[in-house]
């Protein structure tokens, strides 16, 4: 994994990233559907981690906030 800082502080971080706007059973969010439930969703974090993403791109308004908390439980 590549990794690089974020502007110029020292905070590095992966240059992939992991995108969550389609984890959980939310209504949606920009006209897309949710697909990954809690159980494909922690794979997936997990997968990711154990390859060394660091980065991940959630929001509170992905799937009403369910992308912050799908996979934790």
């Amino acid at each position: 994994m590549k990794y690089g800082n974020v502007g110029s502080s020292t905070l590095r971080v992966s240059k992939l990233s992991l995108g969550t706007m389609t984890f959980g059973t939310g209504p949606g969010f920009a006209g897309l559907r949710p697909k990954v439930d809690d159980r494909l969703a922690a794979r997936l974090v997990a997968t990711a981690v154990e390859r060394g993403v660091t980065l991940f791109d959630s929001a509170g308004r992905y799937q009403d906030g369910q992308s912050r908390r799908t996979g934790t439980g």
